[in-house]
This record gives structure tokens, C-alpha cells and sequence, in this order.
């Protein structure tokens, strides 16, 4: 009887039966029929360590941070045990080291250290001279100066630097 099953026990009593002769005669009506109702059923679930625990019950779990372990268990929703571990459980966020950044310009892809000259260039119909510099301090500086080449009494002389930071 230590089963889940349903029983059904049928208890005869006999009625008005006193002794038994050999001129005693039992007649069929001399008997009830009883019906027991069966045992209570044990609902869906489970049991561990001698502990119920309704479907979908989370029963323990735990961590080791010496190996990065979790662990547990848990009453599924059929009312079946299930054991689980996950090695690496827990993430430790990755160490991040500042970028190291190197002193000067960075344009059109292309590093240019400081006080260097990216572009310059002459445009005579107009007499325009144009130019981009990386200054000191890493920033980017574009320049221009109109009626850049000054004409003398002898061959005519282009200057085009760095624009002044005044």
C-alpha cells in the first residue's frame, strides 16, 4: 500500500451473523457491501530530501567562485527532477586599458605628426595659395591666402606657411 495507486477496498460486514453451525445457512442478504474511497492523490510535483516542491519550483542553487561553477535544481513543470550546471556562469567584464593616443593629426585616414604640413597647394589664375596644417597641439588648421605671390622687380616668390594663431 505505500504506492500512488488508486485502491479501492470493499468491505463486507456481515450482518445479523452470530456463530457458525452447521445448520447456519448465510444468505446473500445477510452481507453490505461498502466501498473505502481511495487515498488521496499525491499532486504533480516533486520531492526532494523529503520536501515537496510544486511544478516549475526552482529547489537550489549555488555558485563557486573558485572554479566559475553554477549549479541547481529544479521541479519541471511534469513534475520531474532536473539537475543542471553551467561551467563559466559568470562573466567577469574584461579589462579595458585606455586607448594610447599619439600626439598629432589624424585626417583623411592618414596620421600626420605635430606642426607637419598635410597639404598645400597654388592655384595662379587666381593667384590663390591654400594649404591644411597639423599644428602643435594636434589640431587641424586650413589656410588661405589670396594674392599670395608677391611680384617684385625680379621673379616672383611664393610663401605660403602655417597660418599664425593670434
Amino acid at each position: 500500500m505505500g504506492t500512488q495507486e488508486n485502491y479501492v477496498i470493499t468491505l463486507v460486514v456481515l450482518l445479523a451473523y452470530t456463530c457458525c453451525t452447521s445448520s447456519s445457512t448465510v444468505h446473500r442478504n445477510d452481507f453490505t457491501k461498502t466501498t473505502i474511497p481511495p487515498p488521496t492523490t499525491v499532486p504533480p510535483g516533486c520531492f526532494y530530501h523529503n520536501k515537496y516542491y510544486p511544478p516549475g519550483s526552482l529547489i537550489e542553487n549555488g555558485y563557486d567562485p573558485s572554479t566559475n561553477w553554477c549549479y541547481g535544481t529544479h521541479c519541471d513543470m511534469n513534475g520531474q527532477l532536473q539537475n543542471w550546471d553551467d561551467f563559466n556562469c559568470r562573466t567577469t567584464p574584461p579589462t579595458t586599458i585606455p586607448p594610447t593616443t599619439i600626439p598629432g593629426c589624424l585626417y583623411n585616414g592618414k596620421y600626420y605628426s605635430l606642426g607637419s604640413t598635410i597639404d598645400k597647394g597654388y592655384d595662379p589664375d587666381s593667384n590663390w595659395c591654400y594649404g591644411t596644417y597639423c599644428d602643435t597641439n594636434g589640431q587641424i588648421l586650413h589656410g588661405d591666402d589670396f594674392n599670395c605671390v608677391k611680384t617684385t622687380t625680379g621673379a616672383p616668390t611664393t610663401t605660403l606657411g602655417p597660418p599664425q594663431v593670434g
